[in-house]
């Protein structure tokens, strides 16, 4: 099984990989300017996957050279 953390990265035809994609894409078009030059990340609790979404999210705004 592949770290969470890197999924979008090491497998990249994942479902996973794929809403991540879908996110980055929904993004991108959220404003006029395009994606926010700033996005925060946060939940009400430690463990739900913080750090997983935030780094996913970047390797697929990285993968396009944004």
């Amino acid at each position: 099984m592949q770290p969470v953390s890197l999924l979008a990265y090491l497998d990249p035809r994942s479902g996973l990989a794929e809403a991540f994609r879908s996110m980055r894409i929904a993004l991108s078009l959220a404003t006029s300017e395009g994606a926010p030059k700033a996005l925060h990340v946060t939940s009400s609790s430690p463990d739900e996957g913080k750090t997983s979404a935030a780094v996913n999210t970047a390797i697929t705004f990285a993968q396009t050279g944004s």
